[in-house]
């Protein structure tokens, strides 16, 4: 085995071999929190794949012109989802998600 194995590929690019495992453990994490969040969610599902989507755009997005839309549309969706998911795991996922699209990022 070389090591180049353990490379974890982002965006078409690898990752430095110390940054590659943080990446693929939050990667986990926040895969099994959308998981947990959609079983909640149930017919919502589709919701959830949306606000990710949104905070997604928040986050990669710096033109604030755009801004205004993209947080109108995340208050929606958190209105949508209160109805089958705490306020708290809605934030937990949220922030998870971006913690792991900063990572990317670097």
């Amino acid at each position: 085995m070389d090591g180049d194995d353990d490379g974890v590929v982002v965006h078409g690019q690898e990752l430095h071999p110390r940054i590659a495992p943080q990446v693929r453990n939050e990667g986990t994490k926040v895969v099994q929190l959308i998981t947990e969040a959609k079983d909640k969610a149930g017919k919502f599902s589709s919701i959830v794949d949306l606000i990710l989507e949104t905070q997604k755009q928040i986050v990669q997005n710096s033109e604030t012109s755009q801004s205004e839309v993209f947080f109108g549309k995340l208050k929606a969706y958190r209105t949508i989802l209160a109805s089958v998911l705490a306020e708290e795991e809605l934030q937990t996922l949220l922030n998870k998600q971006k913690e792991f699209l900063e990572i990317e990022k670097h």
